[in-house]
């Protein structure tokens, strides 16, 4: 008999340059915190409990996929398009995957790892600012719920954020629940779509279709006491 639900263990594999995490014995996702194409750490290839991958092929299957932004959209990852002028979300600067702080641990229905990045500057002579960042991997009896806690500081000066669109965490979805496949974006004051939902502030923004029969999505909730 399957484990129910909450009692599916979260386990970790290391592998060079990523981390294989799976639920109940089943792929869950891919952690990749080094790519000699992709300079930053991104989550690749997320599956439902179900096993349906919710996030776009990495990389995009050419007459399956759209391919556009190939590289910058890997599948769910956190950047910023201006860090004191360094825009980290189009490539054009690194960020470094710089140690676990503290190592994968998975268990019954729960799995976390922290870890440490430093955002270069664009020519890579210094440091910007360092993030670290703790993940939590819960199973629920509803879906999968990954948070990340990140925290940003710096030793060598003050850094700040520029006021960007393309600015936080980010998430490519699956092709066939994409809008122009069927699948619809919606927004906590019941906006929908790109038309709707594009450029506003909600309490958390759902993007969800069908695949193969099954209902497969991806919620996005802010923590209540981020700054904004």
């Amino acid at each position: 008999m399957e484990l129910n639900g909450e009692k599916r263990p979260v386990a970790f594999k290391h592998e060079p340059n990523k981390l294989l995490i799976t639920i109940g014995g089943k792929p869950f996702a891919t952690y990749v915190y080094e790519d000699s194409e992709i300079p930053r750490p991104y989550f690749a290839h997320v599956r439902t409990p179900a096993g349906i991958q919710a996030t776009r092929n990495h990389p995009p299957i050419e007459g399956k996929d759209p391919t556009d932004h190939a590289a910058y959209h890997p599948g769910i990852w956190l950047t910023f398009a201006d860090i004191n002028g360094n825009d980290y979300w189009r490539l054009k600067a690194r960020t470094v995957h710089d140690k676990f702080v503290f190592e994968p641990q998975g268990g019954a229905g729960r799995g976390t790892f922290t870890v440490r990045n430093r955002y270069l500057s664009a020519k890579g002579d210094k440091t910007v600012c360092v993030e670290t960042c703790r993940y939590t991997i819960l199973v629920r009896a509803a879906g999968y719920l990954l948070i990340c806690d990140s925290s940003f500081t710096s030793d060598s000066g003050d850094f700040y954020f520029g006021d960007q669109e393309e600015f936080g965490l980010g998430v490519r979805v699956a092709t066939p629940i994409s809008v122009r496949k069927g699948g619809h974006i919606t927004d906590s004051q019941g906006r929908r779509d790109e038309k709707e939902v594009w450029g506003k502030q909600a309490d958390w923004c759902d993007y969800s279709g069908t695949i193969d029969g099954h209902r497969v999505g991806i919620t996005v909730m802010p923590n209540p006491n981020n700054f904004r």
